[in-house]
């Protein structure tokens, strides 16, 4: 089984330092501190610092969230949030890639954190609806894992 990439701060952090500002993305639009930032956003949502509004019908939320729990699921190249905006990318946050992969970390912290305070507590995902602990884990696994596709950090020739 592959290691998560949440659970595991050594790997991730091998896997960033191979980002840098002008690595090229294998689809989207997205510049390699977009995708940190967006990242870091979405761990947001389940720290409990940013609060989320469903951006689906709920029932359709519930059925998305069964497909992206099941092993099998991975985040198709072409996934487009209905919680982005849709024609152009958001302002970045960060004067640098450095400070925003510093902020992901310092989200994910908060993450481990917000739980060990609140272990029964199942923040809202914008496309999922509410997950606890363990499927945020899964969900924060798949879309790392996607993005990182995305950037090439995941090859092994790197």
């Amino acid at each position: 089984m592959e290691d998560n990439l949440l659970l595991n701060k050594t790997l991730l952090a091998a896997k960033l330092e191979r980002l840098h500002p002008g690595t090229t993305p294998r689809w989207g639009s997205m510049t390699a501190q977009h995708m940190i930032e967006h990242l870091s956003d979405v761990v947001a949502f389940s720290n409990g610092r940013i609060q989320a509004e469903l951006a689906i019908p709920f029932e359709k939320a519930e059925r998305a969230k069964m497909r992206m729990l099941a092993p099998e699921w991975e985040m198709p190249k072409d996934f487009k949030a209905a919680f982005m905006p849709a024609e152009s990318l958001p302002e970045l946050k960060f004067s640098s890639l450095h400070e925003a992969i510093q902020a992901l970390f310092s989200e994910m912290a908060e993450f481990y954190s917000f739980f060990a305070r609140n272990p029964d507590a199942t923040p809202l995902h914008p496309y999922f609806s509410n997950l606890d602990q363990g499927e945020w884990l899964t969900a924060h696994h798949k879309h790392f894992k996607h993005h990182f596709e995305q950037f090439g950090l995941l090859d092994d020739t790197q």
